[in-house]
């Protein structure tokens, strides 16, 4: 596979939204407490990407397994049909990029605590089961409503609580205060 079917495959090109919500949390997280980048946002931030990858090579794979040739999507619009790329090949890039996020985010919970782990678990399962299963989550009313949270707020609270994470608890407190404070100048705007 080449590095423009992966480009494309990958969808890495939209990687930048999430490079920008993880810097709104830890840009939230210098005005709040002065605090701003470390070795473990830098490895969040591998994690996401990794990750990101991974869900968009998945989303392909099923979306391209899961197509009728009736709109001929498998061989005009999805990559994998269009390029003719070997699904085994598709399979394996998906492992390796799920993989490294995997280690990544053992690691960053090992770095920090358990309850990073937990949310990391939720996120994992929310990108996995996207387009997964017998009823994926994108075949529910809810599925947009349940991703934008998860990558409009999660992302950033986690970028937040990353910055500062040795002398910020991860707490409902911690949550419920940079819930408001990400979203209050939205708010705002709106009135």
């Amino acid at each position: 596979m080449s590095a423009k079917q992966l480009w494309e495959l990958g969808e890495i090109y939209t990687s930048p939204l999430n490079l920008f919500l993880i810097l709104l949390g830890v840009s939230y997280s210098r005005y709040e407490n002065g605090s701003f980048f470390n070795g473990q946002v830098l490895l969040y931030i591998l994690l996401i990407l990794f990750f990101h990858i991974a869900v968009n090579v998945f989303n392909n794979y099923m979306d391209y397994l899961n197509a009728s040739d009736e709109h001929e999507y498998k061989t005009k619009t999805n990559i994998i049909g269009r390029e003719n790329l070997s699904l085994k090949t598709v399979r394996t890039t998906f492992i390796i990029f799920l993989a490294v996020a995997t280690l990544l985010g053992v690691l960053l919970a090992w770095q920090t605590n358990w309850v990073l782990l937990v949310l990391g678990l939720i996120g994992f399962y929310i990108g996995l089961f996207y387009s997964a299963g017998p009823k994926p989550l994108n075949s529910l009313p809810i599925a947009e409503t349940v991703t934008s949270l998860a990558s409009g707020f999660f992302v950033p609270l986690v970028g937040a609580y990353l910055s500062d994470f040795i002398h910020t608890p991860l707490t409902i407190q911690f949550v419920g205060k940079s819930f408001i404070g990400l979203f209050a100048d939205r708010l705002d705007d709106v009135q």
